[in-house]
């Protein structure tokens, strides 16, 4: 380019432009001149996991190795005390399988123990029961409360019947 009156310059070279029309940003490498091996910019290897003979296969069991059965009844005593503590609390009359839920945790369990690590479910048992347990205090509980239902509405129509035998001015008719 040059002046009127002086001398020659060189013309100011231009920054390359993105599509957008701005500079690219700093350290920006255009896709054809990007290296074809990705660089790690903190100098060191990057990680590859190595194969490991002992390693589990992604959701299975562990090589050579099988899982012990549940006992039946761990997984029955479950289900019987999530229906009864359910229709328990709706209507009340679920309770009534509570017992039977406690009573089939406690035995699962027992024979769990006994089984030497033969049988599983252990866990399974140990909630049957429990739920068995807290819907059998909920049973215990509603029957005192009907009993004492009961009781009131005897004792209330007993003292209505003596109420009626006075007059209103107190004495005996």
């Amino acid at each position: 380019m040059t002046h009127p009156g002086g001398p020659e310059q060189p013309e100011p070279q231009q920054p390359p432009t993105h599509e957008s029309g701005w500079p690219p940003p700093p350290g920006h490498v255009p896709p054809h001149e990007q290296p074809t091996e990705p660089t790690n910019p903190y100098g060191q290897q990057p990680y590859v996991p190595q194969p490991d003979q002992y390693q589990q296969p992604y959701g299975g069991q562990p090589y050579g190795g099988y899982r012990v059965p549940d006992d039946p009844g761990a997984q029955t005593s479950l289900i019987v005390g999530i229906v009864a503590l359910g229709v328990g609390m709706l209507c009340g009359i679920g309770f009534l399988g509570s017992p039977v839920a406690w009573v089939m945790g406690a035995r699962a369990k027992r024979r769990i123990d006994q089984a030497q690590g033969r049988l599983g479910g252990r866990g399974n048992a140990q909630a049957g029961m429990i739920l068995g347990i807290v819907g059998t205090v909920l049973l215990a509980l509603a029957l005192l409360v009907m009993i004492a239902i009961i009781v009131f509405v005897v004792v209330g129509i007993a003292n209505e019947a003596s109420f009626d035998t006075y007059e209103l001015d107190g004495t005996a008719a």
